[in-house]
């Protein structure tokens, strides 16, 4: 949910562009892995910010951001086993690639 609400967040406050505000949230299956990509066409992330992003107490929003989203975001995701990486294009938009392992339990239906 942190990643669809920063999405959103960073196209209403991109007053400077005048393309159009798309948010796009897909998964799938890749083998073992469950993805998940969250995309919007916002201003993109600054290049000397990409690497700042998962820091502890690091925002982009100034007094707005707490710094602590992503990082929580990035933990939940390494304690299940998996991974938050980033593309992003400044200007242009970014997108956000989470990695799960898959369940490979017994599945339960219910009806």
């Amino acid at each position: 949910m942190n990643l669809v609400k920063n999405g959103i967040e960073a196209m209403v406050n991109d007053t400077e562009s005048t393309r159009a505000k798309t948010l796009r949230v897909e998964g799938r299956e890749d083998g073992e892995w469950v993805v998940i990509q969250v995309e919007d066409t916002g201003p993109g992330i600054k290049p000397e910010h990409i690497n700042k992003l998962f820091q502890v107490y690091f925002s982009t929003k100034g007094s707005a951001g707490t710094g602590m989203g992503l990082f929580l975001a990035q933990e939940v995701m390494k304690a299940h086993g998996g991974t938050i990486d980033i593309k992003s294009s400044y200007g242009k938009g970014t997108i956000f690639i989470v990695r799960l392992p898959a369940y490979q339990g017994p599945v339960q239906q219910t009806i």
